[in-house]
């Protein structure tokens, strides 16, 4: 209460009024409905600032707000949860799943080719199979040092690029109609002669809705073509004629569907995968003929339905992979309601439900959805064909599932995984451990991941991995960075491409290390007076601590794009992790390792450390933290001249042999400037392969 004694004595009462009452208003969600977009960079960003300069104020008034207005509507935080015992998990009993490889009751003789898809890519990924392959030999080993640029189109002026971000497309074109069609951040499709470039049409959206990831290309039993396309949380019906609306489609060309992939077509059909179902239209009309509920039995932090999907019209079966739970890094509220998070799923069309589902991570805390879109094959090997459905995950793994009971291919092996000291969190006991087929990329980060770096580059690299954790499915921290792969690595939603004829899968793979933590918030509105004896260490942290890691403990954060710009840890909470592991986290090594100037003593340390536990505890039991444990609590580990703080390539082209289950080769894809010198070291891929 000393601040606002404070305020008094300096006849600034007023203002502290005045200012928490309009930062309550400003950081209600509808502040800016009405304003133009600039409102919240431009209006809130200036206001922020000022009031930052009474950081009482400021801490006061965002407790507030989260703690009335938004505690249970916000998906950026959580409460801390009370666990008292471990939390039993379901599925967990297994260790070891059986292959059906060799078995005869799950293969035939024949393979099946899909004609229609290797010869025409009439959806984004090729077609329904998600094969990414042309069966044509117009480029080759013999031609390919000599093709040349024939033409290419930019459908944004440079000027409009260096002013402003537009959007991003996520997709890839499609060749329909003798036409080639794509979509453009700046809310257009078009359609090009494929010889020359030249511009047939051009549908522009109005509504100004971002380009979703998938086209489709489909010809109704009279020869009429269309183009099937997502803006935003719509779906159009364009001609392929002339690029106009088929007005005659659900309201005026355009039915309400969202969705992360490419439609399909399916006996006169139009199937949707959305976020948290399966949607089937009437493909002339637009009519809603079913909904497939997934997720309806299961909380809303169940991952969604973003990947992909492949289809097999013969079986009338939709394959889909799913993301993972939210949120993303911190798990204590959604034990055991997660078990289609992160899977491989079939979806019968014709009986309306789920056939089956695999599960790879089991209770995700790292963000490893499956984001790569599945592929369906008939994979022989010796005198068997058996019927596959593939997914390439962040983790490396190349799950082969029979495509109608969801069985591996190969045996399947479980292992026992570290546990957690979160406050409130239960890890899952164990996770798979595929052995075969190869992995491509892993997840676990080691010192052996930077040794190529010189000495200097090995001893910074030491220095940002102090009071940090890795290893195999090691678990998220408050108090340590825990750094991994795969995050935004390994196989991503731009997919692989398989040849049928030889069964090589070429995976883009991303190999960058990532370090992940969430932070707490306190967001207590008013202190609980302090006992005489904590006293002391409250004012030595005010005194030398409080200007960094503000009033409250909760530091700041400040991320562009996946780098963090800005980071003052938060220091809420982190003695609750301590009471769990019966450690200590704030020490004199931490304290020289982390600050360039050292003012504290020992002593100073050890009251500061009962004042952090005495809090922590009466804010925890009182329900005061909140976690942020989505986007803000990972970043890219990174070196000080912003490259990957890991061996290169951080980008290659693995080949894997479905006959053999090895991996042929890992190519570096990509060319970066190192030190004025460039080297082919393998950059990151999201632009995919075919």
């Amino acid at each position: 209460m000393y601040q606002i004694y404070n305020l008094l004595k300096n006849n600034k009462i007023i203002i502290f009024l005045f200012l928490f009452i309009f930062l309550i208003i400003l950081f209600l969600p509808s502040n800016c409905i009405k304003l133009q977009n600039s409102c919240k960079s431009e209006i809130n960003s200036i206001l922020l600032t000022k009031i930052k300069n009474y950081p009482y104020i400021y801490e006061t008034s965002k407790a507030f707000y989260w703690k009335y207005f938004n505690s249970k509507s916000s998906s950026k935080y959580i409460k801390i949860k009370k666990i008292k015992d471990e939390i039993k998990f379901k599925n967990t009993e297994k260790m070891f799943i059986d292959g059906i490889i060799g078995n005869q009751k799950y293969s035939k003789k024949t393979p099946y080719l899909p004609k229609k898809e290797i010869n025409k890519w009439i959806r984004s990924h090729g077609g329904n199979y998600n094969l990414k392959f042309n069966n044509s030999s117009q480029i080759n080993y013999q031609n390919l040092s000599k093709l040349k640029l024939k033409w290419k189109h930019q459908s944004i002026s440079q000027s409009d690029l260096d002013k402003k971000w537009i959007n991003s497309t996520q997709l890839n074109p499609i060749f329909f109609d003798d036409k080639l069609i794509s979509a453009f951040p700046n809310n257009v499709v078009k359609a090009f002669d494929p010889l020359n470039g030249d511009i047939i049409w051009v549908f522009k959206n109005e509504n100004l809705d971002t380009p979703g990831r998938g086209i489709l290309g489909y010809e109704s039993k009279d020869g009429k073509k269309y183009i099937f396309l997502t803006f935003g949380k719509n779906i159009y019906k364009i001609n392929s004629d002339d690029g106009s609306l088929d007005k005659s489609f659900g309201d005026n060309g355009k039915i309400k569907s969202f969705t992360k992939s490419a439609p399909a077509s399916y006996n006169n059909q139009l199937i949707i995968a959305n976020l948290k179902s399966v949607s089937i239209y009437d493909i002339n009309t637009g009519y809603l003929k079913s909904k497939i509920d997934l997720f309806n039995n299961y909380p809303k932090t169940q991952g969604n339905v973003w990947g992909g999907s492949a289809l097999d019209e013969k079986k009338g079966v939709l394959y889909v992979t799913t993301g993972n739970p939210k949120p993303a890094t911190y798990g204590a509220h959604r034990v055991n309601k997660d078990l289609l998070s992160n899977s491989v799923i079939a979806i019968d069309l014709i009986k309306k439900k789920i056939k089956w589902n695999f599960q790879e991570i089991l209770h995700d805390l790292w963000d490893y959805d499956i984001s790569s879109p599945p592929i369906i094959h008939d994979l022989k090997i010796n005198d068997h064909v058996y019927e596959i459905v593939i997914a390439n995950t962040k983790s490396g793994n190349t799950l082969i599932l029979e495509r109608n009971t969801g069985k591996p291919l190969y045996d399947i092996f479980y292992k026992n995984s570290p546990k957690s000291y979160f406050p409130g969190e239960n890890a899952s006991p164990i996770q798979l451990e595929i052995k075969f087929p190869e992995k491509f990329s892993k997840i676990d980060f080691s010192k052996k991941d930077y040794n190529s770096f010189d000495t200097n580059k090995r001893n910074e690299i030491d220095k940002k991995l102090f009071n940090s954790k890795y290893g195999w499915f090691e678990t998220p921290s408050l108090s340590k960075d825990l750094i991994i792969f795969g995050l935004h690595g390994g196989a991503q939603w731009h997919g692989s491409a398989l040849d049928p004829f030889k069964q090589f899968l070429y995976i883009p793979v991303n190999n960058v290390p990532w370090k992940i933590r969430p932070y707490a918030q306190d967001i207590s509105v008013m202190s609980k007076f302090t006992p005489k004896n904590i006293k002391i260490g409250k004012d030595i942290y005010f005194s030398k601590c409080s200007t960094c890691h503000g009033i409250k403990r909760n530091g700041s954060r400040l991320k562009k794009g996946e780098k963090l710009i800005k980071n003052i840890p938060s220091l809420v909470g982190i003695t609750l992790e301590d009471q769990i592991t019966g450690s200590k986290f704030l020490t004199k090594s931490l304290m020289e390792n982390k600050h360039d100037i050292n003012n504290a003593t020992k002593d100073d340390l050890d009251k500061i450390y009962e004042y952090f536990k005495w809090k922590d505890n009466y804010l925890y039991e009182d329900g005061n933290i909140i976690i942020s444990a989505n986007y803000s609590s990972w970043s890219q580990f990174l070196t000080d001249d912003g490259l990957p703080a890991s061996n290169p390539p951080w980008g290659y082209i693995a080949k894997l042999d479905l006959n053999t289950g090895e991996i042929k080769f890992k190519s570096p894809i990509g060319i970066k400037k190192i030190k004025g010198k460039e080297q082919v070291v393998g950059t990151t891929i999201f632009g995919g392969i075919s």
